[in-house]
């Protein structure tokens, strides 16, 4: 006997075990429409264990009987009264959930043995089976069980920074392009949605999972990179859930040379409950992918793509003796708006809406640089002074003899803004000082030819006070080639007044210079803004005073604006790939004050699908417990989802097969559903 997980082996001896079998009662209520109607109850039961208590060497090391018994009294009393798992040998599939009443009274036979009967109540009355059996309307066997393997819904389960290439081997292809070293905005080098590419599946330890892919390395990193490529599949303990096993194979070192990707492995932990096949490159790698695919077994099946075909019906076998209550989970293949279970015995249960409307579109920004320059050194992926990048005034007057000189450095104090430090010169009559320039992360949609917003803010004193000074600001997005794509010139050239001259430029021509009145721009607080709108059909520049910040969304309320619009007939595409800020000061001359306060840019017009009002998201992971009625949404209880009318006790199933029928919203895949069934004994 096992009681409390507790083998009583070392106390007692049984010789006989008393299990009755559960009474139904009824009671009698009273006249309702004329009618005496009965109720059925189902009553506990008392399971009595007796047997002997004896001191022996093999089972106890002679311990004296009165001593086994105190023993085995502190096992089986629990001041809580809380009910244990009562295990007996000659059935040791299954359990009951029972509590100790009474007392142990031993019967001397002598001063070595003594008879003893424990009596055990069991309040439900039946037994339950120690394993489960499962059911699910999918065959994970007999599939390729890595989701969307032709990338044909590459937005729910691919990043971003990948993109369909040409077709291989009859399917399509993934591209991952890091040649350019440009940080993508959310990117990672692994190439899945890692959570969304995961799945469900019943496995148990030792069992064998096969995967596999076809791998491209179509250009070789040149940074040193040793495994330019890794392919992955990871045990995990749910859907979203810890990794509990990487199994890892790195792909051979080849240029622009097919490759196949063949594995089998073992499950190494028994809390495993779904797998993730992924894939991920290193370092200024090119990589094409192919036919990703995994299943259960130890030989990898011959490539069929993943369209993932699961029944509307699931199957269920009772072997008990008694009503069983299902554990139901559920994952959605997609975004889907109901849940819908209706059994063969009539019963119903329904979770969502059946009206639940599908996708929706909107247009969405994305902040891909925001530097607020508050470190105490160079950030990283910022350059100091790089000579490559473009500028709209080279060389002083137009003359390639008297070139402007990039040199100086910027004050790093984590201050509120970046000062410049330029070089001590003497009169070399020519505009010099450093500069600072950097990458544009690509789009959400892995572009750089989309809508976007660069702002830039700073401080450029031109009071009355400093009429003798000089100072220029250059503010420059280049394209692919380092040439100049958009800019924006702020400028005091001539120490005879104070004035304050905007340039805007596009390409290599000035497009507006407007000399602004000091009246009018009185402040030491300006902002640069370039944009490009309308779907790429308008540029448009702006330079504005500043009033205050507006920290609500981290824009500002500017008291004047000067600005000035292109419009165009045909799409304007010129990629914008980098921006660079340069300050200058005229040779060794008084120069204005001036700093960088903070630089921001944003994809503005990018597509995106959601589905806010759908109830549940693609990969949403739904328990339902038909017992207590309680259900997890992603290991959460949701309150909101219980409807009146669902019909639990219809879902109590008796010996035998049962057939439930799985009904989604009319536009959504049909899940993936499995039941779980603790059979349950008399």
């Amino acid at each position: 006997m096992i009681f409390r997980g507790i083998d009583f082996f070392k106390w007692l001896t049984i010789s006989e075990i008393s299990r009755p079998t559960k009474k139904r009662e009824y009671e009698k209520k009273d006249l309702v429409m004329g009618e005496k109607l009965l109720y059925a109850k189902d009553s506990a039961t008392t399971i009595t264990v007796k047997g002997w208590i004896r001191k022996n060497k093999k089972r106890n090391d002679n311990t004296d009987v009165d001593t086994l018994k105190d023993e085995m009294y502190r096992v089986l009393y629990q001041a809580d009264g809380t009910d244990g798992q009562l295990i007996f040998t000659d059935q040791a599939d299954r359990y009951w959930f029972a509590r100790f009443e009474g007392e142990i009274v031993p019967e001397y036979v002598n001063r070595d043995a003594a008879k003893v009967e424990l009596s055990f109540k069991v309040p439900e009355g039946v037994a339950y089976a120690i394993e489960t059996d499962y059911f699910t309307n999918a065959d994970p066997a007999k599939e390729n069980l890595c989701l969307d393997s032709e990338f044909e819904n590459r937005a729910h389960y691919w990043k971003d920074f990948t993109a369909l290439g040409p077709k291989y081997n009859g399917s399509n292809t993934l591209i991952a392009d890091f040649t350019d070293l440009v940080t993508i905005h959310g990117k990672e080098n692994w190439l899945p949605k890692t959570t969304e590419i995961t799945r469900p599946i019943k496995v148990s330890l030792g069992d064998y999972v096969s995967f596999g892919m076809l791998i491209n390395i179509e250009t070789l990193p040149t940074d040193g990179t040793d495994s330019p490529c890794t392919v992955i599949l990871e045990e995990r303990s749910k859907v979203g859930g810890g990794i509990l096993k990487r199994h890892s194979f790195d792909a051979k070192v080849l240029e622009n040379e097919w490759q196949a990707i063949s594995e089998t492995i073992q499950i190494t932990n028994e809390k495993t409950t779904a797998l993730c096949l992924t894939v991920g490159v290193r370092g200024n790698s090119k990589l094409a992918i192919c036919q990703p695919q995994y299943n259960l077994g130890p030989f990898l099946n011959p490539y069929t793509a993943s369209k993932l075909t699961v029944s509307d019906q699931i199957e269920v076998t009772h072997y008990g003796t008694w009503k069983a209550d299902p554990q139901i989970e559920v994952t959605m293949q997609g975004e889907n708006g109901l849940i819908g279970l209706v059994n063969s015995n009539g019963g119903t249960l329904q979770y969502g809406d059946p009206e639940d409307v599908d996708t929706v579109r909107k247009v969405e920004k994305h902040r891909v640089i925001d530097h607020r320059w508050r470190s105490v050194t160079l950030p990283t992926g910022v350059s100091l002074n790089d000579k490559t990048m473009p500028s709209t005034y080279p060389n002083y007057l137009n003359n390639l003899s008297t070139p402007n000189l990039i040199q100086g450095n910027m004050k790093w104090d984590g201050s509120e803004a970046i000062i410049p430090v330029f070089t001590s010169v003497g009169a070399i009559n020519v505009w010099h000082g450093p500069t600072l320039s950097f990458q544009i992360p690509k789009s959400a949609n892995n572009t750089s030819n989309g809508d976007f917003s660069c702002v830039q803010r700073m401080n450029f004193n031109n009071n009355a006070n400093v009429k003798t000074a000089r100072g220029r600001v250059e503010f420059v997005i280049a394209d692919e080639n380092k040439k100049v794509f958009m800019a924006v010139v702020i400028r005091d050239s001539t120490t005879l007044n104070n004035e304050l001259i905007a340039e805007f430029w596009y390409k290599s021509k000035c497009v507006k210079s407007t000399s602004l009145s000091r009246k009018t721009f009185n402040g030491n607080f300006f902002q640069v803004k370039m944009e490009r709108l309308n779907s790429n059909k308008q540029l448009k520049w702006v330079f504005s005073q500043i009033k205050a910040l507006n920290p609500a969304n981290d824009g500002a309320f500017t008291s004047h604006d000067h600005e000035f619009v292109m419009n165009f007939t045909e799409a304007e595409l010129t990629n914008a790939i980098y921006e660079k800020g340069w300050y200058q000061r005229f040779s060794n001359q008084h120069h204005n004050l001036m700093s960088w306060t903070d630089s921001k840019f944003d994809w503005t017009n990018e597509n995106v699908y959601s589905n806010v009002n759908n109830l549940f998201s693609d990969k949403d992971f739904v328990e339902i417990n038909t017992k207590t009625r309680k259900i997890l949404v992603n290991g959460v209880e949701d309150r909101t989802l219980h409807k009146l009318g669902n019909e639990y006790d219809k879902f109590k199933l008796s010996y035998g097969k049962h057939i439930i029928q799985v009904v989604p919203s009319d536009w959504a895949v049909t899940p993936i559903v499995g039941v779980t069934l603790r059979r349950v004994f008399l």
